[in-house]
């Protein structure tokens, strides 16, 4: 038996500690946890809107529905309308670059659906649309790498894959091609600051949600869930959201007018919690500055015997902003049914309503300004509105494909 030599108390413990410790390697980039005092003391912002109450900056967004339902002609009006700084809902804001990843399309297609939306060429610079286009899946690195370059070439600021069963190399009733989805793709465009819109089919039964996997829930802020109620009236229902600013059901009528095929909110919020307007007034009242912090705003309000919540004072100062650069109305809040889920709006039950506030860019408005009018579209009046005359129906002849 050779003699081995015995280790010494030092050696062990080098050992001890390689064992549990194992080497990093020098190029493996340092993950930053939270500072909890910076996070706490960091001005909360209320929600910011690219299109109001559908689509919020920054976030990710599902949309699904049977199909026929016409889920990507709503959506394609709706970021056609913000990449050209047309009305939303009321409220027309800056021009937003927008992507979007069409994978099923033709040229004839969308062509003759942006006609019909009433756009000519030299508006449509800041929507930036890949049909059918040959990139790698996008639940593969590659794919999330060149969606992501892209992205950053046009300025982004949000991105639409139209649909996510086509877009994808796995099977979309796999939970792993979901995640693997969100790795390379989803996530990537979430930490560059860009939103998306990711569209998807519904399963055999609307009610259980968007075909496939479950999986398909869990990497997404918002879940929309579109169904036609009756002729051209849509009610897109958020299955899931992350944010209390979403309302929980919104109610479009699809109309045709001088100015072309357009969206028309009916029931639904514009995205700003319940007593925003209260607390604004009250900020109005104080003579707060319109550039206050919300820690500030805050305790003004509370040594007036004033107090509100942090989310909603943040709320406040922002639409205080928006108001003064007149990217909102003025509103006036109505009776909600539920104040945790009631926002700045309307809701029909409670008042009549239709457009009274000029806009730019295509404005469709059906009555003019009255003295009782309070903004933001809604009046109330004994007298009834003027008729928008016979809305003419378009695309009674589309095919049974998803549009």
């Amino acid at each position: 038996m050779t003699n081995q030599p015995i280790p010494s108390y030092e050696q062990l413990l080098a050992v001890m500690h390689a064992v549990r410790t194992p080497a990093q390697p020098d190029d493996e980039p340092e993950t930053p946890l939270v500072d909890w005092h910076e996070l706490f003391a960091r001005e909360r912002p209320a929600t910011d809107w690219l299109a109001s109450p559908i689509l919020p900056r920054g976030r990710s967004v599902a949309l699904f529905a049977k199909g026929g339902t016409g889920k990507s002609l709503f959506v394609l009006w709706l970021v056609a309308a913000l990449a050209a700084g047309r009305e939303i809902f009321g409220t027309v804001r800056p021009p937003a670059s927008v992507l979007y990843l069409d994978y099923e399309m033709t040229e004839e297609d969308l062509h003759g659906r942006l006609e019909s939306m009433g756009y000519e060429p030299d508006v449509l610079g800041h929507l930036h649309y890949a049909l059918l286009p040959q990139l790698a899946p996008l639940d593969a690195r590659e794919g999330g790498e060149t969606v992501a370059r892209l992205a950053a070439r046009v300025g982004a600021d949000v991105v639409v894959i139209d649909t996510f069963g086509r877009a994808v190399a796995g099977d979309e009733n796999e939970a792993d091609t979901v995640r693997a989805w969100y790795r390379h793709t989803g996530q990537r465009l979430k930490r560059d600051g860009r939103a998306f819109i990711r569209i998807d089919h519904a399963g055999k039964d609307l009610d259980k949600g968007q075909r496939g996997s479950s999986a398909k829930n869990d990497d997404v802020d918002v879940v929309w869930q579109m169904a036609e109620l009756e002729r051209k009236r849509y009610r897109l229902t958020a299955v899931k959201r992350r944010l209390d600013s979403i309302p929980e059901t919104v109610e479009v009528d699809q109309i045709a007018d001088d100015d072309g095929l357009t969206y028309r909110l009916v029931a639904g919020d514009i995205g700003y919690p319940a007593g925003t307007v209260r607390v604004a007034d009250d900020l109005d009242g104080l003579l707060v500055d319109l550039d206050e912090t919300r820690r500030e705003a805050c305790e003004i309000l509370r040594s007036a015997g004033r107090p509100a919540r942090a989310q909603t004072v943040s709320a406040a100062l922002r639409y205080r902003r928006e108001r003064a650069l007149k990217l909102v109305p003025e509103a006036r809040d109505p009776p909600s049914r539920d104040p945790d889920l009631g926002t700045v709006g309307y809701r029909p039950a409670e008042v009549d309503i239709f457009p009274v506030q000029p806009v730019l860019n295509g404005s469709r408005n059906h009555g003019e300004p009255t003295s009782e009018s309070k903004g933001l579209g809604v009046v109330v009046t004994d007298k009834e509105p003027p008729s928008p005359g016979p809305i003419p129906l378009l695309f009674d002849d589309l095919d049974e494909d998803d549009r």
